[in-house]
């Protein structure tokens, strides 16, 4: 149930259409009938802003951000979320103490404990910046995948991992910017062949009926589901450069 789980989040980042120049579709499946693949996130914002960058730095991340907004968001919903993996976030959240270091910002909630006990600790996942611009973080395990990302950063860990995929998670023209679709009460099937046994346990009983031979039984998964992004060029990707 896992696998399937990451197979679903999988398409929904990375599908691509498969539709020709002409409007149809070539793929066909045993039944005859067309299969239809849209095209994911990444796809859909391949058009938006791509920024290389070798430092990570707030006050650049803050004039993306407002590139992003003026004359485009109003302020009230200028809220943006990436999507990035853990070592982007660690970069996040150091970049942030960099910045504040400046302010001489007395975080008394960062230290816990007592006496000869005390403990600091905390991460920045959040910034609040000029003219009503907000940026949280979303961690996603596909950029952590060393299996699908083999290109390694030279402070460890795949360079994916400092990717962030920036999205504007307000509205456009009254809906939702990004929103997932299904067709309607179809959001997904499930279903088993069962043989000696089930999902729900052994087979005992000769009464019990069954579709298969094997000393086990098998599971059958299908999911339509879709990613609609509104408007593209409120979305930008960061891409570490300097390897």
């Amino acid at each position: 149930m896992r696998q399937w789980d990451e197979e679903k989040n999988r398409q929904l980042i990375y599908g691509e259409s498969n539709k020709n120049a002409n409007g149809t579709y070539t793929m066909r499946g045993d039944s005859g009938f067309e299969i239809k693949e849209g095209s994911g996130l990444r796809d859909q914002i391949s058009p938006s802003y791509k920024f290389p960058y070798t430092k990570f730095k707030i006050e650049w991340l803050e004039d993306i951000l407002i590139q992003l907004s003026v004359n485009i968001l109003p302020e009230d919903q200028r809220y943006f979320v990436a999507l990035t993996g853990e070592w982007g976030m660690i970069q996040f959240s150091k970049s942030m103490e960099d910045y504040i270091a400046r302010f001489n910002v007395r975080d008394e909630k960062r230290i816990f404990g007592s006496s000869q006990e005390l403990g600091f600790g905390g991460q920045y996942v959040e910034y609040k910046g000029s003219n009503g611009v907000r940026f949280g973080m979303l961690k996603c395990a596909e950029y952590d995948n060393l299996i699908h990302n083999r290109i390694l950063h030279p402070d460890g860990g795949p360079t994916e991992s400092r990717r962030y995929t920036i999205l504007h998670m307000g509205t456009t023209n009254g809906k939702k910017n990004i929103r997932k679709v299904y067709p309607k009460n179809e959001p997904e099937k499930m279903w088993h062949i069962a043989g000696s046994t089930s999902p729900f346990g052994p087979n005992t009983s000769f009464k019990t009926a069954a579709a298969s031979p094997v000393d086990g039984y098998e599971v059958y998964a299908m999911v339509k589901q879709g990613l609609i992004v509104e408007n593209p060029l409120a979305c930008a990707e960061l891409i570490y450069a300097g390897v």
